[in-house]
């Protein structure tokens, strides 16, 4: 599938002061659409630099002015470029009717592809494809959060999507069952919004036995464009059997669903102990985020050559382990 691609160079042309379009592309078949302000003349359509005639259609439109012109068949699709007399400039694509157009509304900085073929989004968040009709694979990337999904799009027919991005993560990928009172986890969710909500509204989704507490900021506000963590801390019951557990966040305002799946093992990895040890409880705390610090690898020293308290049983805690997790630890400070 072939798929035209096209940048922040014409969508920051596309808004202007005191002129405006509704849409980035327009297919053959339909007129262009030119807001300006009240009391200016008709506007202008360039083709490669040139004014090219057409018959324009003024309508009032509340506190400015809508124009319409068709262009005729033979007018070629590609860059055009609508003016006003004062010189205020929009660039719009004009497209075939054998094709399909997509835009896209994000959060202003994030990469979209189509099938293999990326662009990035405009300063106000837009980015418009134009391919052949069919089904299509889209994402969106803004950081480390990733959405992918399928579109379908159809020969002369405009589609809008509003995307939005949440990734789910866990302050461990492992609990202990059998622990009193239950284990408890954190779970956090990044969201990328490209419009402000007053709240996530997120609904908590858990196995079947479990409870989650939501933590205060779970109930601030979104802001639109930016990365924003909301938090809840999962209990797992004392009697969870061995196994994955799939913890799920929906956010309806934003048609999304982040899912990170938790392994509860009667043992844990020694990174686990060790990034998670609480000296003062004596035991990991994996409700905090993992974080190797020189106090840890300090009081981990004395365990190499045998297991560590809560790892896996017969597991020798090895000198070359200790040191591939000092050096990591050296990286990273």
């Amino acid at each position: 599938m072939r798929v035209l691609l096209v940048g922040a160079v014409l969508l920051v042309g596309t808004v202007g002061v005191g002129l405006d379009l509704p849409h980035l592309a327009f297919f053959a078949s339909e007129p262009v659409v030119v807001w300006i302000a009240p009391g200016e003349g008709e506007p202008v359509l360039l083709w490669c630099g040139e004014p090219v005639s057409v018959p324009w259609t003024k309508i009032p439109d509340g506190d400015r002015v809508r124009w319409e012109a068709r262009l005729p068949n033979e007018a070629p699709v590609g860059v055009w470029v609508a003016c006003t007399p004062e010189g205020r400039c929009a660039a719009f694509l004009r497209v075939g009717d054998d094709r399909a157009i997509l835009e896209v509304r994000t959060v202003p900085g994030a990469q979209v592809t189509l099938n293999g073929e990326v662009t990035m989004v405009d300063p106000a968040g837009r980015a418009l494809f134009v391919a052949e009709p069919g089904v299509h694979k889209l994402s969106v990337r803004f950081g480390e959060i990733e959405s992918e999904s399928e579109v379908a799009l159809q020969a002369r027919q405009r589609t809008a999507l509003l995307l939005a991005m949440a990734e789910a993560e866990l302050s461990s990928p492992v609990a202990l069952p059998q622990v009193p009172n239950g284990q408890v986890i954190t779970l956090t969710v990044h969201v990328a919004s490209p419009v402000d909500l007053p709240t996530l509204g997120a609904e908590l989704v858990l196995p079947p036995g479990w409870d989650g507490e939501a933590n205060p900021d779970v109930f601030d506000p979104v802001l639109a464009g930016h990365r924003m963590a909301r938090s809840w801390r999962v209990r797992v019951p004392a009697d969870a059997a061995v196994g994955a557990y799939p913890l799920l966040v929906a956010v309806p305002a934003l048609d999304l669903v982040a899912r990170a799946d938790l392994v509860v093992d009667r043992c844990l990895p020694e990174r686990v102990v060790i990034a998670h040890w609480d000296a003062h409880a004596g035991q990991p705390d994996l409700s905090l985020p993992g974080e190797l610090t020189y106090d840890r690898l300090l009081w981990a020293r004395p365990f190499v050559g045998q297991a560590l308290p809560f790892a896996c049983p017969g597991n020798a805690f090895t000198r070359d382990e200790f040191e591939a997790l000092v050096r990591e630890w050296a990286g990273g400070s």
